[in-house]
This record gives structure tokens, C-alpha cells and sequence, in this order.
């Protein structure tokens, strides 16, 4: 899915890549990678997942919901220092998970989450933004 990975980071991204945006709210999305080892196999990999809350609902969304639940792919997640990871840079992403609601009280959730999960051989690396210069990213509802 992505070019190699060298030191923990993704250096340069010589594929045209078109990738889809969201802007969440702040403290609704989380990123965990949880190390998962068995001494008896001599194995080690990181099981990644994401949820994400996005607020609102439209018909639009329930598109974009099914759009986001389809296939295998790869998902960039920034975080509060501005790092970039790439959750399932090899193996891909997959819905796993989520809901709609809309809430009964007036503080409740009118939305829906989705929840991503990945294994991978290795932690989601870091993407270095500054080298990517074949990326077209398109905004999303």
C-alpha cells in the first residue's frame, strides 16, 4: 500500500495518492496500538484501532458511512503534536465496528462512530508530509 518503511517513518510516497479528509472534533477521535506477543510462536504484532466520532447526520453521511465500512485500505491519522501515522500501511484497514445515533437527550450524540482495526508486523509509522508531493486530499462532509 505504501512505499517502505526506514526508520519507523514513510519518507516519501512516489505513488499519486487521492485521499478522502475528515475534520473531527477535538477529543473525539483515538488512535491505540496494543503489542500482542506469543513467546510460544516467537511472534509479535500490533493490533491498531481507531474510533472516530463524527457529529451531524445528513443523508449525505449514511453514503459516506457505507463508503468508509467498504474494502481494505489504509487511514492517516494526525494527532495533537501534528505526527502523522499510517494505521494498516501494509496489511490495510478494516471496519470493525460503530454506530449511529440520535440521542435522546439534549446533550446526546447526533452522529455516528466508526470504529477501524489493523494488524500489522510492525506500530503504524510516521508519514513525513514534507516529502509528499504526488498526495491530492479531498475534503469530506
Amino acid at each position: 500500500m505504501w512505499d517502505a518503511v526506514a526508520s519507523g517513518e514513510i519518507a516519501d510516497s512516489a505513488a499519486a495518492l487521492t485521499m478522502n479528509g475528515y475534520g473531527l472534533t477535538k477529543g473525539s477521535a483515538s488512535l491505540t496500538q496494543t503489542i500482542t506477543s506469543s513467546i510460544e510462536n516467537g511472534s509479535v504484532f500490533f493490533d491498531q484501532a481507531l474510533t472516530a466520532t463524527f457529529t451531524g447526520l445528513s443523508a449525505s453521511d449514511i453514503t459516506e458511512i457505507s463508503n468508509l465500512t467498504k474494502g481494505r485500505t489504509a487511514i492517516v491519522v494526525q494527532d495533537r503534536n501534528d505526527n502523522y501515522f499510517v494505521m494498516g500501511h501494509l496489511n490495510g484497514v478494516e471496519a470493525s465496528g460503530g454506530t449511529v445515533q440520535t440521542g435522546t437527550a439534549a446533550g446526546d450524540l447526533y452522529g455516528f462512530t466508526v470504529e477501524f482495526s489493523a494488524q500489522e508486523s510492525t506500530a503504524a509509522p510516521f508519514l513525513d508530509t514534507a516529502t509528499m508531493v504526488n498526495c491530492t486530499l479531498t475534503p469530506s462532509s
